[in-house]
């Protein structure tokens, strides 16, 4: 049964380059980037501040799209329902960690300790989906759903850059 799930895995990335699965690999290797980025970027700065703030911008839009259009649906099958709530739950420690390092300066040791646990989740998270909950998904999702959800997925993370640029804006304003 597991050389049949693998064939499967190996098939479904083939024939869908497109589909969600493979759009959120590689936004998470794009999010890996920016970490590195800040990492190496200079306390304080404006590079720093830019950076996290991208990534901050772009971690939020990925999760909350996952939770619009990934997770409802596989929270509905037996085989990924439990994995898909845990992952929520995941996504909602990392919104707060986003939250209060967006409320402090980039600067410091505490700002830079918070960040590393930052990094930690993500990098847990992201392990997490694309060892076990992706390749799970792969073998409930039909191929033709993934191009779909791929679809629904771009235009909820959008929506969601699209507030985040709104709220940022207003927040200027003041």
């Amino acid at each position: 049964m597991e050389l049949l799930a693998r064939i499967r895995e190996a098939l479904s990335s083939e024939l869908n380059p497109n589909g969600i699965l493979e759009i959120l690999k590689r936004e998470h290797q794009e999010a890996s980037a920016l970490m590195d980025l800040v990492e190496q970027s200079h306390p304080g700065g404006r590079a720093r501040t830019a950076t996290f703030e991208k990534l901050a911008s772009s971690l939020l839009a990925h999760l909350a799209g996952e939770d619009d259009v990934l997770y409802p649906a596989l929270e509905k099958l037996e085989g990924t329902h439990d994995m898909a709530l845990e992952a929520r739950e995941e996504h909602h420690v990392i919104e707060l960690l986003v939250a209060e390092l967006r409320a402090e300066q980039t600067r410091g040791e505490a700002w830079m300790a918070k960040f590393h646990v930052l990094t930690e989740n993500v990098e847990h998270h992201v392990r997490e989906e694309e060892e076990k909950f992706f390749p799970k998904s792969r073998t409930v999702l039909a191929v033709e759903l993934q191009v779909e959800m791929a679809a629904a997925y771009a235009i909820a993370r959008d929506g969601h850059l699209a507030e985040q640029n709104q709220a940022g804006a207003r927040s200027r304003g003041r």
